[in-house]
């Protein structure tokens, strides 16, 4: 299962974005996933507004068996609804 923790939004701590049923894994075995995100995954609702916007600031990401039960972290910053890698110089991002 794959989670996101969405920046100072209100939301959940873990947000479930992503899930993938494997095969029972032998210890020590591995098993690769990939959980494509979409430009809605990363957004949250805005009652005042009406409407669905993403968040900028720090993602944080969670893999694991259950939300309880996270095996694997990550994070990643948007910036102006863009990765932050991507971003123009111009663009100016607090966070």
């Amino acid at each position: 299962q794959l989670y996101l923790g969405i920046p100072d939004a209100g939301e959940p701590l873990k947000m479930l974005r992503g899930f993938e049923r494997l095969p029972e894994l032998e210890p020590g075995q591995l098993a690769h996933v990939w959980f494509p995100l979409q430009a809605r995954d990363l957004q949250v609702y805005s009652a005042v507004a009406k409407t669905w916007h993403a968040v900028d600031g720090k993602y944080r990401v969670y893999v694991g068996s259950s939300s309880r039960d996270i095996r694997l972290t990550g994070e990643f910053v948007l910036c102006g609804g863009h990765p932050a890698e991507t971003m123009q110089p111009k663009l100016n991002c607090k966070l």
